[in-house]
Protein backbone atom coordinates (compact mmCIF):
# COMPACT_ATOMS: atom_id res chain seq x y z
CA UNK A 1 0.00 0.00 0.00
CA UNK A 2 1.55 3.53 -0.78
CA UNK A 3 0.73 6.64 0.31
CA UNK A 4 1.29 9.72 -1.18
CA UNK A 5 3.12 12.34 1.24
CA UNK A 6 4.22 14.98 -0.99
CA UNK A 7 4.32 16.42 -4.65
CA UNK A 8 6.92 18.55 -6.05
CA UNK A 9 7.39 19.12 -9.43
CA UNK A 10 10.26 20.65 -11.69
CA UNK A 11 8.83 22.78 -14.64
CA UNK A 12 12.16 22.20 -15.83
CA UNK A 13 13.13 18.08 -16.43
CA UNK A 14 11.53 15.96 -13.87
CA UNK A 15 8.82 15.18 -11.25
CA UNK A 16 9.45 13.53 -8.09
CA UNK A 17 7.05 12.30 -5.93
CA UNK A 18 7.80 10.81 -2.55
CA UNK A 19 6.04 7.64 -1.63
CA UNK A 20 5.42 6.43 2.10
CA UNK A 21 6.14 2.52 1.66
CA UNK A 22 5.56 -0.31 4.45
CA UNK A 23 8.81 -2.19 4.84
CA UNK A 24 9.92 -4.80 7.24
CA UNK A 25 8.78 -4.57 10.92
CA UNK A 26 6.38 -2.05 9.70
CA UNK A 27 8.56 1.06 9.50
CA UNK A 28 7.90 3.44 7.47
CA UNK A 29 10.33 4.64 4.68
CA UNK A 30 10.11 7.69 1.96
CA UNK A 31 11.18 6.65 -1.44
CA UNK A 32 11.45 9.24 -4.26
CA UNK A 33 10.19 8.18 -7.70
CA UNK A 34 11.80 10.15 -10.88
CA UNK A 35 9.19 10.51 -13.58
CA UNK A 36 10.01 12.47 -17.43
CA UNK A 37 7.42 15.70 -18.16
CA UNK A 38 6.24 12.98 -20.60
CA UNK A 39 5.80 10.18 -18.25
CA UNK A 40 3.56 12.77 -16.29
CA UNK A 41 1.71 13.44 -19.73
CA UNK A 42 1.02 9.96 -20.33
CA UNK A 43 0.25 8.81 -16.52
CA UNK A 44 -2.98 12.10 -16.81
CA UNK A 45 -3.86 11.03 -19.85
CA UNK A 46 -4.59 7.38 -18.74
CA UNK A 47 -6.34 8.41 -15.70
CA UNK A 48 -8.31 10.36 -18.33
CA UNK A 49 -9.14 7.74 -20.25
CA UNK A 50 -10.23 5.29 -17.23
CA UNK A 51 -12.57 8.56 -16.38
CA UNK A 52 -14.12 8.30 -19.75
CA UNK A 53 -14.43 4.60 -19.66
CA UNK A 54 -16.15 4.65 -15.88
CA UNK A 55 -18.66 7.45 -17.25
CA UNK A 56 -19.43 5.48 -20.67
CA UNK A 57 -20.41 2.19 -18.48
CA UNK A 58 -22.32 3.90 -15.70
CA UNK A 59 -24.33 5.98 -18.55
CA UNK A 60 -24.14 2.64 -21.26
CA UNK A 61 -24.48 5.96 -23.71
CA UNK A 62 -21.46 5.72 -25.75
CA UNK A 63 -21.11 1.78 -26.17
CA UNK A 64 -23.16 -0.09 -29.26
CA UNK A 65 -23.28 -3.56 -30.65
CA UNK A 66 -22.44 -4.36 -34.00
CA UNK A 67 -23.35 -8.23 -35.40
CA UNK A 68 -21.18 -10.63 -37.12
CA UNK A 69 -22.91 -12.90 -39.28
CA UNK A 70 -22.01 -16.42 -39.20
CA UNK A 71 -22.66 -18.32 -42.46
CA UNK A 72 -23.70 -21.72 -42.61
CA UNK A 73 -21.39 -22.93 -45.77
CA UNK A 74 -23.52 -25.63 -46.88
CA UNK A 75 -26.68 -23.46 -47.34
CA UNK A 76 -24.99 -20.18 -48.17
CA UNK A 77 -27.43 -18.63 -45.47
CA UNK A 78 -26.80 -16.67 -42.10
CA UNK A 79 -27.32 -19.15 -39.33
CA UNK A 80 -25.88 -17.12 -36.33
CA UNK A 81 -24.66 -13.58 -35.29
CA UNK A 82 -21.79 -12.86 -33.07
CA UNK A 83 -22.25 -9.77 -30.92
CA UNK A 84 -19.49 -7.44 -30.93
CA UNK A 85 -19.00 -4.44 -28.13
CA UNK A 86 -17.60 -1.33 -29.37
CA UNK A 87 -16.99 2.19 -27.54
CA UNK A 88 -17.49 4.81 -29.52
CA UNK A 89 -15.34 7.65 -28.19
CA UNK A 90 -11.91 8.60 -29.54
CA UNK A 91 -10.14 6.63 -26.92
CA UNK A 92 -11.18 3.71 -28.82
CA UNK A 93 -8.97 4.31 -31.57
CA UNK A 94 -5.98 5.29 -29.65
CA UNK A 95 -5.62 2.47 -27.04
CA UNK A 96 -7.68 -0.16 -29.43
CA UNK A 97 -10.23 -2.37 -28.17
CA UNK A 98 -8.20 -5.34 -26.82
CA UNK A 99 -6.30 -2.80 -24.28
CA UNK A 100 -10.37 -1.43 -23.48
CA UNK A 101 -11.56 -4.89 -22.71
CA UNK A 102 -8.41 -5.40 -20.34
CA UNK A 103 -9.11 -2.48 -18.34
CA UNK A 104 -12.86 -3.43 -18.28
CA UNK A 105 -11.82 -6.65 -17.33
CA UNK A 106 -9.47 -5.54 -14.73
CA UNK A 107 -11.68 -2.97 -13.30
CA UNK A 108 -14.61 -5.05 -13.16
CA UNK A 109 -16.58 -2.63 -14.92
CA UNK A 110 -17.07 -5.68 -17.39
CA UNK A 111 -19.50 -6.74 -14.78
CA UNK A 112 -22.14 -4.58 -15.34
CA UNK A 113 -21.47 -3.72 -19.17
CA UNK A 114 -21.37 -7.24 -19.53
CA UNK A 115 -25.04 -7.66 -18.31
CA UNK A 116 -26.21 -4.60 -20.96
CA UNK A 117 -24.24 -7.04 -23.23
CA UNK A 118 -26.39 -9.71 -22.86
CA UNK A 119 -29.43 -8.16 -22.57
CA UNK A 120 -29.29 -5.94 -25.58
CA UNK A 121 -27.94 -8.68 -27.88
CA UNK A 122 -30.85 -11.02 -26.39
CA UNK A 123 -33.39 -8.31 -27.17
CA UNK A 124 -31.91 -7.95 -31.06
CA UNK A 125 -32.43 -12.36 -31.01
CA UNK A 126 -35.78 -11.82 -30.12
CA UNK A 127 -36.30 -9.66 -33.10
CA UNK A 128 -34.29 -11.61 -35.54
CA UNK A 129 -36.51 -14.70 -34.61
CA UNK A 130 -39.12 -13.51 -35.98
CA UNK A 131 -37.76 -13.85 -39.31
CA UNK A 132 -35.30 -16.50 -38.92
CA UNK A 133 -37.04 -18.79 -36.20
CA UNK A 134 -33.82 -20.79 -35.95
CA UNK A 135 -31.49 -17.36 -35.43
CA UNK A 136 -28.85 -18.24 -32.95
CA UNK A 137 -26.30 -15.56 -31.24
CA UNK A 138 -22.79 -16.28 -29.74
CA UNK A 139 -22.19 -14.22 -26.72
CA UNK A 140 -18.48 -13.22 -25.64
CA UNK A 141 -17.86 -13.42 -22.02
CA UNK A 142 -15.18 -12.60 -19.62
CA UNK A 143 -13.42 -14.29 -17.11
CA UNK A 144 -14.38 -12.20 -14.18
CA UNK A 145 -17.95 -12.83 -15.42
CA UNK A 146 -17.95 -16.27 -14.42
CA UNK A 147 -17.68 -15.47 -11.06
CA UNK A 148 -20.38 -13.01 -10.63
CA UNK A 149 -22.73 -14.97 -8.42
CA UNK A 150 -25.85 -13.04 -10.13
CA UNK A 151 -24.84 -13.80 -13.67
CA UNK A 152 -27.02 -17.16 -14.27
CA UNK A 153 -30.35 -16.07 -12.75
CA UNK A 154 -30.02 -12.37 -14.65
CA UNK A 155 -28.99 -14.75 -17.87
CA UNK A 156 -32.14 -17.10 -17.30
CA UNK A 157 -34.62 -13.99 -17.02
CA UNK A 158 -33.06 -12.52 -19.89
CA UNK A 159 -34.40 -15.70 -22.08
CA UNK A 160 -37.42 -15.92 -20.28
CA UNK A 161 -38.26 -12.40 -20.69
CA UNK A 162 -37.45 -12.21 -24.24
CA UNK A 163 -39.43 -15.80 -25.21
CA UNK A 164 -35.89 -17.43 -25.70
CA UNK A 165 -34.27 -21.08 -25.33
CA UNK A 166 -31.54 -21.74 -23.62
CA UNK A 167 -29.82 -23.63 -27.22
CA UNK A 168 -30.52 -20.28 -28.84
CA UNK A 169 -27.76 -18.87 -27.81
CA UNK A 170 -23.76 -19.26 -26.88
CA UNK A 171 -21.41 -17.65 -24.62
CA UNK A 172 -17.72 -17.87 -25.30
CA UNK A 173 -15.30 -16.87 -23.01
CA UNK A 174 -13.02 -14.06 -23.85
CA UNK A 175 -9.53 -14.46 -24.85
CA UNK A 176 -8.14 -11.40 -23.47
CA UNK A 177 -8.29 -12.55 -19.73
CA UNK A 178 -5.28 -15.01 -18.47
CA UNK A 179 -5.58 -17.39 -15.53
CA UNK A 180 -2.51 -16.58 -13.44
CA UNK A 181 -3.13 -18.66 -10.68
CA UNK A 182 -5.99 -20.88 -10.83
CA UNK A 183 -4.99 -22.12 -7.09
CA UNK A 184 -5.57 -18.24 -5.16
Amino acid sequence: MYHYNEFTASMQINIVIFVRCYKKKNKMYDVPLFFSQNDFKQAIEKIDFYDELICSVKNLDSFCLFFQPIINPKTDTIRSAEALLRWENPASYKYGLENIIKVLESTGLILPLGKWIISTALKHLREWKKCKPDMHININIAVPQIGDYDLPLFIADEIKKNGLNGSDITFEITETYQIKDIKS
